[in-house]
This record gives C-alpha cells, structure tokens and sequence, in this order.
C-alpha cells in the first residue's frame, strides 16, 4: 500500500494494489499479452449457500472480454484439471462511474447466488487493446473473503406447475390468494408464518346457480320439465321410437318410417323421373291441342246443320 497518500477510502486503496486478486496472481491472461489494471475491479462480493460444499480459494476470473461499448467477465470454480461457471457481470461503458457496483450473477450449480461487484475508473483499461482474455486460477484466483456463505435468508424461489418451471425468482416476491384460496399471515413468538387455506366461499368465487355438486353450465329443465330431486331425468321410447347411447349425446331413431331406399337406388331413380317429368308435360301439351281440336270441330258442325235447314212456311 502506498504511504505517501493518506485519507484514502477502502476502495480508493483498492484501486492501487492488486485487491480482490489474490497477492500470488499476477493478473496476466494465458497468451501474455494483456494485464488487468489494479483500478478496473474495487471489490467482489459473491454469496454461496451454506448448504454447498466450496473451498473459497478457488473461485478464479475466468475471462474478461472488453469492447468499445463495455466490458463482460466471468468467474469460474475450479475442479482441479477443468473449470465451472459460477458467476457472470456485464459493465457498460456508458453509464459508468468510478466504483460503481454491478449485478454479479450466479449461473449453473451457483444459479441462487446473486452477488455485486465494484468497478473503479477505466483510464487505465481503454489504453489496452480490446478484446477476449482468458485467464487461470493461478493467475487471476480471488481472495477468499470475497466469497462469503449465505447464511440466513431466501436466496430465491421457483414455482413449479407440472412440468413448467419459473425459474429462479429474486428481489421482492408477492404471494397473492387467488379464487378459492386466502393467505394469511401471522406472528407467534418472535416467528413469522403464512397461512395458505383452500376455501369455498369468502366471496372469492362467482355465485352459481345451480345446485351443490353441479358445475357451470348445466341445465336445469327440458321444455320446462325438471329432474327428480336426484337429478335424473328419463327419455322413454317406445315401439317406434329406439333410444340409444352415443358420444356426448343420445341418438334418436324412428323405426317406423325407416326408408326402404338408399342413395345408390335413389340415383338411379332420377334420370327415369325427369324422363317422365318430359313426357307429362308433352302430354299436357298434346291434351290442350285435342281440346282446341274438338271445340273448332263441334263448332263446325253446328253451323252446317243451321245452314242447311229450310224456313218454316205458315
């Protein structure tokens, strides 16, 4: 640490040693060409759950890729001959500010750590060639009071619904009682509880008018005939009327009036039809024709027969 400056806060100290990285990393990436500054990372904090098995010198920035526009990093676990992910942070450019925190986010087997990190000023990294650099446990392993157990507390939630998951939920989680259904929330000696109660009634359900047991929409009468207090109602057949069970419904069949034809006969009816149908009308024709025939004959011979009679003589 440098003693010819004084008055310096925690992070401004940070910015001149090789903190969160551990004094043995020299903070060069696998190829040599690229050294991360001492003012680009302040602090890191990660969280991991009391429940999962680490040694906390193993956690390590895997790689570091910088663009015009922001830089992304991510940290690694290490497993002896490989590596796994345990955190991902994005800085944009833009919008930042000298020792700024970001969102440091646990991804796979560390999803429920959500954890921060700082970032101080990037003189010192934008005169370095962008690009992606990777990085070792050696050189780039983190100091182990920056990954701290979470002890108490919800790290976060999932819903699950069959075979739909939510996913991690974070932040501030609502519980809200939906139809049916009332939460209640109570504090007994010091311990806090939610109550969930499935319920009918409250007024947290449409009215239904139907009776108990019955489900919306149902019906209530046939030409306003009801059902017996059990809920039945009988369709009676008789000898010319059979009454049998299908899909969802009944079939009704008359058995007296079944027709004796199909469509295969009834198509060869047809032509024979409309054969007669021009024959009764020709005929028609020809009935007037002989009716207009006979008038013209009996009018004929009516005036023959006057014509040849002789006058009376007194």
């Amino acid at each position: 640490m440098p003693l010819s400056t004084i008055n310096l806060q925690w992070l401004d100290h940070n910015g001149q040693r090789a903190y969160p990285f551990s004094e043995l990393a020299n903070r060069v990436d696998e190829s040599g060409s690229f050294t991360i500054p001492n003012s680009l990372l302040l602090s890191v904090y990660l969280p991991i759950a009391a429940g999962v098995q680490v040694d906390f010198d193993k956690f390590f920035l895997r790689s570091l890729d910088v663009f015009a526009v922001g830089m992304s990093l991510e940290l690694h676990y290490s497993l002896g001959n490989r590596s796994v992910r345990a955190a991902l942070a994005s800085i944009p450019f833009a919008r930042h500010s000298p020792f700024k925190s970001y969102a440091l986010s646990g991804v796979d087997d560390f999803a429920n750590s959500q954890g921060r990190i700082v970032v101080g000023r990037l003189t010192d990294l934008t005169a370095l060639p962008a690009g992606s650099f990777r990085f070792s446990l050696q050189n780039s392993s983190l100091v182990s009071d920056c990954i701290r157990p979470s002890l108490r507390g919800v790290t976060s939630i999932t819903v699950v619904n069959g075979v739909e998951s939510s996913g991690p939920l974070y932040g501030d989680i609502i519980l809200k009682a939906g139809a049916s259904s009332r939460l209640t929330v109570s504090s007994v000696s010091g311990s806090n509880t939610i109550r969930y109660d499935a319920i009918n009634g409250e007024g947290l359900n449409n009215s239904c008018d139907c009776a108990d047991n019955e489900v919306l929409p149902c019906i209530k009468t046939i030409n306003t005939v009801r059902p017996n207090p059990s809920g039945d109602f009988f369709l009676q057949g008789n000898e010319c009327i059979e009454i049998s069970n299908i899909a969802n419904g009944l079939l009704l069949e008359d058995l007296c009036s079944t027709p004796c034809c199909g469509p295969e006969e009834l198509d060869k009816l047809v032509p024979d039809l409309n054969k007669l149908s021009v024959s009764v009308d020709r005929l028609e024709r020809l009935a007037a024709q002989l009716e207009s025939q006979m008038q013209s004959l009996t009018t004929n011979i009516l005036a023959s027969r006057i014509g040849s009679s002789s006058p009376c003589s007194g």
